[in-house]
């Protein structure tokens, strides 16, 4: 028996549509999103979008990637598809697009196979202009055949690294998505959408998801809000002790990352014993548990979340005044995509990185574990080791970020491309160039 059965897509032609609107993007914008002016790298991709192209648009974490697909999916004769492994964001995405009055939905596991055979009618119907899809689910053949039938006008993939064998988040999901362009009756323009890419990894999900002649864009990795600090060669007391003292007067809420479950258990517990409204989350914990932890964290019933890097993927709350970090992580995109979940509102927020020197053997732990999984897959000695070299590069680098008495911001900027870093002297906002005399 089938995962689940369609009563029309596989048999019926499905509805070819017709574009939502014909304004130019400025007026859709004021008109669907209520802005009057595009945020930064924003107004370049959507142009080449529009123009056909395919585009891959590395851009942080807030920057506003998302309408650089929603957008365009209004003016396109056609169904926008969206991949994304956000799951817990998926349906904040489509109830806000419904609020604005475009027809959208959403196919993933918590969805009922009842449920995702009335959604495909619609599409099929032309009901819906924009279907966000979890990568998974081009492994049922039910959904390809449905799926390969759709008049699809553009085909985004949201956290595109998870495609690179070099990224940091790989899945495996992502590639069949250059097949399943290949099974639509007309190609789409394709669009790679990611927060953080170093310059190899931009490569790989060039050549992964099969993008044609694409127009590249590294943009709005500068936060002028968020002020970076870190303090260096701490001892796990000191770090303990520093850690408390910044949650406490720190006002609004915040994220406390760790390097392990057992030491998010434990600072948890000791922000507690504090006074201080603290929740654990990590991967260990019941999947019920961990949703139960991130909706008291969104309803502010819990003030500091004390995570691993499971924490963090989809999670929009604008207001975070604070992401310290009690363990230096293995990357300096890992740290930036995690420090960038504070200040999304645009205010003021501190983004603090407490380091001790055995952060770096924690790191070279998980390098060396990483490469013995590999092979223990059956992966190749050349690609394991080739993969355990370049993570080991990689905190080489993160090393020198935490070791750098230069400007922070600039050195991120340099790090990810961003052509902005060029004008970059002296930030004011790190504590690098705030050392500094004027």
């Amino acid at each position: 028996m089938p995962f689940f059965s369609f009563r029309s897509s596989v048999k019926s032609t499905p509805t070819l549509l017709e574009p939502l609107s014909i304004a130019p993007p400025h007026e859709l914008l004021k008109q669907y999103w209520g802005f009057a002016e595009f945020r930064h790298g924003q107004q370049e991709v959507i142009a080449a979008v529009l123009r056909g192209q395919d585009v891959l648009a590395v851009m942080p974490t807030g920057a506003g990637k998302s309408l650089c697909y929603q957008l365009p999916a209004l003016t396109m004769p056609g169904i926008t598809v969206i991949v994304s492994p956000l799951i817990a964001l998926m349906k904040d995405q489509v109830g806000a697009l419904k609020a604005r009055g475009i027809p959208a939905e959403f196919v993933n596991s918590t969805l009922h196979p009842n449920e995702i055979s009335a959604i495909m009618d619609a599409v099929v119907s032309g009901d819906v202009r924009i279907l966000y899809i979890a990568p998974e689910r081009f492994g049922s053949k039910d959904f390809v055949r449905a799926f390969e039938k759709l008049p699809v006008a553009l085909f985004a993939i949201d956290e595109a690294h998870c495609v690179s064998h070099w990224g940091h988040d790989f899945r495996p999901d992502y590639l069949t998505l250059r097949e399943m362009v290949k099974k639509l009756p007309r190609r789409p323009t394709v669009v790679g959408c990611t927060a953080t890419a170093t310059p190899e990894v931009k490569d790989d999900i060039v050549a992964q998801l099969g993008l044609k002649q694409p127009a590249v864009f590294v943009r709005g990795f500068d936060r002028p809000n968020l002020h970076y600090g870190v303090e260096q060669g701490m001892t796990s007391y000191d770090r303990d002790a520093e850690l408390l003292h910044l949650v406490k007067n720190t006002p609004g809420s915040g994220i406390v990352y760790s390097g392990t479950r057992d030491r998010a258990e434990e600072l948890a517990e000791l922000f507690c014993e504090a006074g201080i409204e603290a929740l654990p989350y990590h991967a260990g914990l019941d999947p019920e548990v961990r949703r139960e932890v991130q909706d008291a964290f969104m309803a502010d019933q819990a003030r500091v979340i004390v995570a691993t890097v499971a924490f963090g993927m989809g999670i929009d709350k604008p207001e975070v005044r604070f992401v310290i970090h009690g363990a230096m992580p293995g990357s300096l995109e890992a740290y930036y995509q995690e420090a960038g979940r504070a200040g999304r509102d645009g205010k003021p927020a501190q983004c603090i990185l407490l380091h001790c020197w055995a952060d770096k053997n924690l790191q070279e732990y998980f390098i060396r574990k990483g490469l013995q999984d590999m092979l223990e897959k059956g992966q190749s000695k050349k690609d394991a080791e080739a993969f355990a070299a370049l993570r080991t590069a990689r905190l080489t680098r993160m090393t020198r970020y935490v070791t750098t008495r230069q400007c922070r911001r600039r050195k991120i900027l340099e790090y990810f491309g961003d052509p902005d870093a060029a004008r970059i002297v002296n930030c004011r906002s790190c504590d690098g160039c705030l050392r500094k005399k004027p």
